[in-house]
């Protein structure tokens, strides 16, 4: 209070009413003695202009939208959500509806005063500090500059005692800090706590432009704590410590240990010229002869017949079997060779005789 006294009376004496010379004069001397009208020191931010203990509880509405939020001057997409009634970054809202619940079953009843700001609402009450003509002239970052524009920020209704006893003991188990010491409404969280809430947010991406490498913004430990990962810092919004987490990439496998280029022996293959050559069938020459089984005269004793006759009225050749079907018709023609031979041989010997 005494550092925004100071601000406003080094700002314009047209903050005071018209009052007694002397008064005036001995209000300046105190208020410019201790501190001179130098640049104010490290600006901090008032309570809202609301009544923190009557600020009610409300449902979670998880409707997500999104809006532009500042860290440090640079802007980047936020998504938001609603809980009693503000708008607050959606993973901070799970984290902080979580620690509510909690508060609720120890008696407490903890309510957000002010949560997510525009661009365009930090403006307005800058505006208001510099101007000294609206929102009590309260204490103001610049656009850009305060942490309720990353939607991590929240005021919370600390006017209440056994709010304020509650959040020093247990706020920390969720993720949250007092992060002002001058402000005790102002809790802000960055990660950690037991998980869990209503609108399953997502934590917040992030990119690594020099290797090109997506990961998600957490805090350094929190990284370090899943294994093959490396914080990058630059990437995120928050404190120094909230860095974009990314996995190391592994080593590439040795080539040795698999050759991916010699697939797993499956034998040689089957051979075309093994498969069973349709120009191999059973060679027709290879049966049975029937000119040769027909040709009795070359089997067993020529000139020899057995008188009997066959079933066919055939002879058989003497000592051998009877001839085959096939062979009937060579019989008559060697019946006939043999006739003339023998006539031939008679008119020889009766042509010596005469």
């Amino acid at each position: 209070m005494t550092d925004m006294l100071f601000a406003r009376a080094c700002r314009s004496s047209s903050v005071f009413t018209p009052m007694p010379a002397l008064l005036n004069v001995a209000l300046y001397a105190v208020l410019l003695v201790g501190a001179g009208c130098g640049a104010p020191g490290p600006q901090g931010e008032l309570p809202p202009v609301e009544d923190l203990a009557r600020v009610q509880q409300a449902a979670v509405d998880c409707t997500e939208w999104t809006d532009t939020g500042y860290v440090s001057g640079t802007p980047f997409e936020i998504t938001l959500v609603t809980v009693d009634g503000k708008p607050v970054e959606v993973n901070t809202a799970n984290a902080y509806s979580v620690m509510q619940d909690a508060a609720a079953a120890a008696g407490v009843n903890i309510a957000i005063v002010s949560g997510f700001r525009t661009n365009a609402e930090q403006e307005y009450l800058y505006n208001c500090y510099v101007n000294c003509n609206c929102n009590n002239c309260n204490l103001a970052a610049k656009p850009g500059y305060s942490n309720h524009q990353s939607g991590h920020a929240l005021d919370l209704n600390t006017s209440t005692g056994s709010v304020l006893s509650w959040l020093n003991a247990h706020g920390a188990e969720y993720g949250f800090e007092a992060t002002v010491a001058s402000e005790d409404w102002h809790w802000e969280w960055w990660g950690g706590g037991p998980g869990g809430g209503p609108c399953n947010g997502t934590p917040t991406p992030c990119t690594v432009t020099t290797t090109g490498k997506s990961g998600e913004c957490m805090a350094t430990a929190k990284c370090a704590a899943l294994g093959n990962h490396e914080s990058t810092p630059g990437y995120c919004p928050g404190p120094a410590d909230i860095q974009c987490c990314t996995a190391i990439d592994a080593p590439p496998p040795d080539a040795a240990v698999e050759d991916t280029a010699a697939p797993p022996d499956t034998g040689p293959p089957e051979d075309a010229g093994t498969v069973k050559d349709a120009g191999s069938p059973k060679d027709a020459g290879t049966v049975k002869d029937a000119a040769a089984d027909a040709d009795a005269g070359s089997k067993g004793s020529a000139g020899f017949y057995n008188k009997s006759s066959d079933s066919s009225g055939g002879c058989r050749l003497a000592g051998g079997a009877g001839p085959s079907p096939a062979s009937h018709g060579a019989f008559p023609a060697l019946f006939a060779a043999l006739a003339a031979a023998l006539a031939t041989r008679r008119l020889r010997a009766t042509l010596r005789r005469g």
